[in-house]
């Protein structure tokens, strides 16, 4: 049979249920040679085999005068067949050959009978296959018991381990273990001969190990029996026959038999996964479509499995790679070794990618050409990489050679300091090394992911006294930030506050507690350090007054906004602590502090005093607080005093946002640093702990929605209103600023500055937040200041996570185009030139940046830790990194063509302004309600008009009397609640109804059962969703709760028939209202009714025994009616006016895209109008 490469990552099984093949064996040779001669000389040699299951003989069947052949090595006799009437997928787990030897016998030398047990699967349920040795132990036949009985184990082999191991001579466990790792030798050869393990890259190991499997089978004192067993082209895992549905592949490539190997089309047919992707039950004229001719006749079952290990190396490749290694490790072989120029570009490759993962192939290589890398800083990390620590002598080597690297830079330091390396101390403190040189200002740029990588140092890993030392090469982190911070006030504020943030974390918590304690130590070594120890404690008495004065303010949950607000100025103003608060005393925020307390979202700058008349609380679920405070610059006290605004937030995490930010400010000094200032706008945001912090406002800001609301849509009348053209104004010139040539003709009468600021700011911001992945980009988080800065806020979706479905690469408005002038004018094109430059300049400090994202990825920040893994490998792809500049310029400007260009945006920003107008004020008995204001009305209007005349889907004829009613009339939302009528009571007639649906597949609806009785949160979820409820529940008064709350059925012409009044009476039946939930709100949107017709049941009619459509006692035809996924949740529909007992709703069948229908409530009305539900608004639509 031909061999089978190994694959790295696929791992293919067959099921023992699947293999019809018979089961046999075949007895070869007996060995060692000698042993054998001896055993059976020239006399015929008589072999039994029994085929045991479930510890009972199923058959015995005899070989035929076996004669010893001594021509041949090793004892060969010829060989017997031994075939069974049972196929494999009959077999049992418990499965086993027992093998006797009767060997000839004279008066003069008698000899006994010698027994053997193979189990056919291994105890892991693999069936064993292919060249299978079996010990042959000797039998006392004079007990009389069978050998099944007298054989204790179901393995043979086992045993004989075993009784070397109890035998009482000199070396006998040394004998029993050297034996025992002999037939794990034999197996491991037998699959390397199969071609299931990758070939050794030191062939002379394996003739070295065949060595000594024979001197250990010699040294054993026994005979073995060589068995040849049935090989199959996969491995084939133990299972119960099951009756479900199996992908069919052609027949002959499993089971094949050892005298007739699987033909070469036979292995040509399983190329490729054409054959994988055929329908469960093939279809026979497309048979031969999916699989070569002459191979659709039977086939055989064959299933795939994933097997997470089947990704890793093969531990016979590490051990052989290993020995290399070490070899060349301890004799300095490789010092000269020079790589081809096949093995350069691999090297280049490597250092160049920011890729972590290495193959083994790929460490040997590196570890190889260690010696030629040494002037390249940047392989650095990659060398570390592929050393293997846990091999001391490897180990030593690796920390020996960092002395005879090139200095590396800060990115690969960043690296140096990951959990890569986490318990490494002299990798850690090389990296330190190279922190030496950093200023104050670059450590500040990197102090987040700094204090991150504190988690990966053991809590002794340096004693005060030595981290003092400064300057040591074998300074940890924690010493050396704290020594900085020490020297810097600044530093040692963010310092403490980042580390304050992480004690509230559950395993971390207590060594960033333990680095604030000696932090707060070391600044008392001088009169200067002192100083700044004084401001952190006026900090932390500052952070809990703001924090009380919140709680304060936010006491009454049911109150008004503007109590809040006043609670709020009297609680700041306020000076007696309350009790048990005595850290906020003689703390004095209004009449003038007697020293300035550095902002920790600032320390720049002092705060002074604030002033309460002009603070607030915003409008919000959070309802956080503004402040308006008076500072100073810090480094002069007698400077002149500023006003500032800082929010102060408790109750939500900032520092998913404070990260972001952080980055926007490194990204920003690296792009000002190659002489390219795109205007960026970062604010500063700091978190204080994990539930509250503070954030710095940008003066004369406003969102792009309210700039676009208040000026006709058009960004430009902003800008002139705030900054009009000079009235002598010719044009100027910016040097190399190809936009800078702004005119007369060119500036739209706006200053030549602003508009400058706006297409720089709108290009920066479109890289970074492509780079960042940063998600859910509205018009309301857009800001924009008065002159001409774009930037962002609300970082509350990064990385690729982005609530709205399918969003584009960057957030690119028509109207942002339309402010820089439209896509031929000057200032669009300079737009698109300066991304492009902003681009390349951030490729290059991939490296950086994907180091510090790697360093948080343990910080608890949510869209990084859920997936980290995945979150950094997308980061990675959008630098491009085997792109060079042209193509990667190239593919940028296809992403602004895209972005620019993209619908879906722009219907999801109209779904987002009705989102926001439709804030419905419902009192709390439910019986009126009432539009937020006029304005917010206005805008629903408005939204609702231009969706309508855009299109989305709708029919032609709802949309025109959607917009005669937008334009014509105004909703009556304000007055129809407290004249909605009360339901007609009902009842399901179950059997004109048609029954509920179940999910298709035996296997879904294990999985939904598992979910039912176990409680498992991912499998609870997924039969919540998917399950349905009887048709009972569409009755139900109570609100939709989405899962496990409808009744769902599959097919066309399904029904639902309800019943309105006893036999013989009627009712008359005006209104019928379907309610579904909310679009924006279901989980299954698509499984809504569409056209569906509806039947009377007539007054005085008895039931039916039919439930043919329009037939029976369902026969008077009241109308065919259409809900408009479009339309509001709950719809009502007009009704003829008649007497009818009872209502049957036929559905045309699923007509959204789902399988099945899932219908939610339903209610009749006697009498017409509008119908509130809740929060959902039902008006009357007319029949389409």
């Amino acid at each position: 049979m031909s061999q089978r490469a190994a694959l790295p990552g696929l791992c293919r099984f067959v099921l023992s249920a699947d293999a019809s093949a018979l089961v046999r064996c075949r007895a070869e040779r007996l060995v060692p040679r000698r042993l054998a001669e001896e055993l059976v000389g020239d006399e015929p040699l008589d072999i039994e085999v029994d085929l045991v299951l479930d510890k009972k003989v199923f058959c015995t069947l005899r070989s035929s005068k076996a004669i010893f052949d001594a021509a041949p090595e090793h004892g060969d006799f010829r060989s017997q067949q031994f075939i069974f009437a049972i196929k494999v997928r009959d077999l049992p787990r418990d499965s086993h050959f027992a093998f006797r030897l009767r060997p000839p016998s004279t008066d003069a030398c008698p000899k006994g009978m010698h027994r053997g047990v193979l189990a056919l699967f291994n105890d892991r349920g693999v069936l064993r296959q292919g060249r299978r040795l079996v010990a042959l132990l000797p039998d006392d036949e004079a007990s009389g018991e069978h050998p099944v009985q007298a054989q204790q184990t179901s393995d043979s082999n086992e045993a004989a381990v075993r009784w070397l191991e109890a035998a009482a001579m000199p070396g006998a466990r040394a004998r029993a273990h050297r034996l025992s790792e002999a037939l794990r030798l034999e197996e491991a050869l037998e699959l390397k001969r199969r071609g299931w393990i990758p070939t050794s890259s030191v062939p002379e190991c394996e003739d070295a190990f065949a060595g000594e499997v024979q001197e250990a089978l010699e040294s054993s004192g026994m005979a073995w029996l060589s068995i040849q067993l049935p090989e199959f082209q996969h491995p084939v895992i133990f299972a119960e026959s099951q009756y479900g549905q199996d992908i069919e592949i052609p027949s002959g490539v499993l089971a094949a038999s050892r005298s007739k190997d699987v033909d070469q089309q036979d292995l040509d047919a399983l190329k490729g996964a054409q054959w994988l992707l055929r329908s469960m039950r093939p279809d026979p004229a497309a048979a031969t479509s999916s699989v070569p001719s002459g191979l659709t006749g039977q086939g055989r079952s064959f299933k795939s499995f994933l097997d997470p290990g089947a990704a890793l190396e093969h531990p016979a490749l590490l051990k052989s790679l290993r020995l290399g290694r070490s070899s060349r490790a301890a004799m300095f072989k490789d010092r000269d070794a020079r790589p081809s120029a096949d093995e350069l570009r691999r090297l280049a490759e490597l250092v160049r990618r920011p890729r972590r993962q290495l193959s083994s192939e790929e460490k040997d290589l590196l570890f190889r050409f260690r010696w030629s890398l040494t002037d390249q800083p940047g392989a650095l990390t990659k060398f570390l990489h592929a050393v293997d620590w846990s091999h001391v002598e490897e180990r030593n080597h690796a920390i020996e050679l960092l002395g005879h690297w090139s200095p590396v830079d800060i990115d690969d330091a960043l690296e140096l300091l990951s959990k890569d390396f986490q318990g490494l101390r002299e990798v850690r403190h090389h990296a330190v090394q190279r922190l030496q040189n950093a200023s104050d200002a670059d450590l500040q740029l990197y102090l987040l992911q700094l204090v991150q990588a504190l988690r990966y140092e053991p809590p002794n890993e340096a004693t005060m006294e030595s981290e003092a030392e400064g300057g040591r090469s074998g300074e940890a982190l924690a010493g050396f930030l704290i020594r900085r911070a020490v020297s810097c006030p600044s530093l040692a504020t963010l310092l403490y506050w980042y580390v304050v943030a992480e004690i509230d974390e559950g395993e971390s918590g207590g060594h960033f507690d333990m680095v604030r304690q000696r932090l707060l130590e070391a600044l008392r070594s001088s009169q200067e350090a002192k100083a700044t120890r004084h401001l952190l404690e006026q900090q932390e008495r500052l952070r809990k007054k703001l924090l009380w004065s919140l709680q304060v303010a936010k006491a009454g949950k049911r109150d008004r906004i503007e109590k809040k607000i006043e609670r709020f100025r009297q609680a700041l103003v306020a000076t007696d602590p309350p009790a048990g608060e005595d850290s906020f005393q003689e703390l004095d925020l209004v009449h003038g502090l007697k020293e300035g307390i550095p902002l920790p979202v600032d320390p720049s700058v002092s705060l002074v005093g604030i002033l309460p008349e002009q603070c607030f609380l915003l409008k919000s679920a959070m309802s956080p607080g503004v402040l308006a405070c008076q500072v100073r610059p810090s480094s002069n006290p007698q400077g002149q005093r500023s006003l500032k605004r800082v929010m102060v937030k408790e109750g939500d995490d900032l520092r998913q946002d404070q990260l972001v930010l952080q980055l926007i400010i490194l990204m920003d000094s690296i792009l000002k640093r190659y002489g390219l200032d795109l205007q960026l706008t970062p604010y500063q945001v700091i978190a204080l702990s994990r539930n509250d912090g503070l954030i710095d406002f940008v003066p004369d800001s406003s969102n792009l929605s309210k700039v676009l609301k208040e000026h006709n849509g058009d960004i430009q009348q902003f800008f002139r209103a705030h900054h009009p053209a000079d009235a002598g104004f010719k044009g100027q010139n910016k040097g190399d600023d190809a936009s800078g040539a702004w005119c007369a003709q060119n500036s739209y009468g706006i200053k030549a500055e602003v508009l400058e600021n706006f297409v720089r700011s709108c290009a920066g911001y479109c890289v970074i937040t492509y780079i960042l992945g940063i998600g859910d980009r509205h018009l309301d988080n857009l800001m924009v200041t008065k002159d001409g800065k774009l930037f962002h806020i609300d970082f509350g979706f990064i990385l690729g996570k982005d609530p709205k479905p399918f969003p584009p690469p960057m957030r690119i408005c028509k109207e942002m185009v339309e402010g820089m002038g439209g896509n031929p004018s000057p200032g669009y094109q300079s737009f698109k030139s300066k991304c492009c430059q902003a681009f390349k300049i951030l490729r290059r400090h991939s490296k950086l940046i994907i180091n510090l994202l790697y360093l948080m990825t343990d910080s608890g920040i949510k869209d990084i830790c859920s997936d980290p893994q995945f979150a950094i490998l997308k980061v990675e792809q959008k630098f491009q990194a085997v792109m060079d500049d042209e193509q990667a310029e190239e593919h940028f400007l296809n992403l602004i063509d895209e972005s620019v260009s993209a619908l879906l945006p722009v219907l999801l920003e109209l779904g987002h302004k009705i989102s926001i107008a439709m804030q419905w004020q419902v009192h709390a008995d439910g019986q009126s309600c009432s539009a937020a204001d006029s304005q917010a009305e206005e805008d629903f209007r408005k939204a609702v008009l231009q969706l309508a005349v855009m299109g989305g889907g709708w029919p032609a004829d709802f949309k025109w009397r959607l917009r005669h009613i937008l334009l014509e009339g105004r909703c009556q939302a304000k007055t129809v609640c407290a004249e909605a009528p009360k339901p007609i009571e009902t009842e399901i007639d179950f059997y004109h109804t048609s029954s509920r649906a179940r999910s298709s597949g035996a296997t879904h609806q294990a999985l939904l059962g598992l979910g039912e009785m176990t409680g498992i949160p991912l499998f609870k979820a997924r039969a919540d969703v998917y399950r349905s409820e009887g048709p009972s529940v569409v009755l139900s008064n109570a609100s939709i709760t989405q899962s496990r709350d409808c009744f769902a059925f599959r097919g066309a012409n399904s029904s639902l028939a309800l019943r309105l009044a006893p036999d013989g009476l009627g009712v008359s039946a005006r209104q019928l209202v379907i309610e579904q939930p909310a679009r924006w709100a279901a989980l299954r949107p698509r499984s809504a009714p569409r056209r569906f017709a509806v039947f009377g049941l007539p007054a005085n009619t008895g039931r039916a025994t039919t439930a043919k459509v329009g037939e029976g006692p369902y026969t008077e035809f009241l109308g065919s009616f259409e809900y408009a996924a479009a339309g509001p949740a709950a719809q009502a529909f007009e009704l003829p006016s008649t007497m009818v007992q009872g209502l049957r709703l036929v559905f045309s069948g699923p007509e959204w895209g789902e399988s099945y229908i899932c219908l939610y409530r339903v209610k009749v009305f006697e009498e017409s109008g509008t119908v509130c539900s809740g929060r959902r608004v039902a008006a009357v639509l007319p029949r389409l």
